[in-house]
């Protein structure tokens, strides 16, 4: 992302996770043209799709609408199907909802809204038949506090709050949760470890 919010995207266009309209790989950045016009915020890569906060009328804002286009396996497009999408395309159920930052593992998506709310799309576990197909704001487990950032692994995410607490889910099976063991989590759940270590960053 240039300071001007232009999106330059290069590797293997296999998926149309470049977002160029095609499935043709590039060794050099091409923008995005479907974007051009348009101030991107923030972008995320997963491993086959990709996803920017996107402010539609150009401003320089740090907020925006949610884009995502790639391949739509497992519903991580969070448009309500598998298809895949070779431009970046707003994810119309989340219109009214301003985003500041989005996160991508490999079949899930994350975006954070500017009022702190998680809202995931796909699924964290592809072993696990729990797709998100539409996406869905996550209710439960974060404290009751705002958000301030979310990441993504493979298959697992992490999130900090405004109380600088850790919460992660997904896939444990490498002790990436950080909550002692190797079980998965399918909600929430704080990394007791971390607390009180007055966490910045995930």
């Amino acid at each position: 992302v240039t300071s001007e919010g232009k999106l330059f995207t290069f590797g293997d266009g296999t998926f149309g996770a470049l977002g160029h309209g095609d499935r043709i790989s590039t060794n050099i950045p091409r923008e995005v043209d479907a974007l051009s016009g348009c101030r991107t915020i923030k972008t995320a890569c997963g491993v086959w799709h990709s996803a920017a906060v996107v402010s539609v009328f150009g401003e320089a804002t740090s907020s925006g609408k949610l884009f995502t286009w790639g391949d739509g396996d497992d519903g991580r497009l969070g448009h309500g199907d598998i298809e895949s999408r070779l431009i970046p395309s707003c994810v119309t159920e989340l219109d009214t909802t301003s985003f500041q930052q989005v996160a991508c593992g490999q079949s899930i998506t994350i975006a954070l809204s500017v009022s702190g709310q998680v809202y995931a799309m796909g699924i964290a576990d592809p072993s696990q038949d729990n797709a998100v197909r539409a996406p869905s704001c996550i209710e439960g487990g974060l404290g009751k506090s705002f958000v301030q950032e979310v990441a993504c692994g493979f298959h697992h995410i992490a999130v900090l709050n405004a109380k600088a607490e850790v919460y992660t889910w997904g896939k444990g099976s490498n002790g990436q949760l950080g909550h002692g063991d190797t079980e998965h989590r399918s909600t929430p759940t704080l990394v007791k470890a971390l607390k009180g270590k007055q966490v910045r960053k995930v």
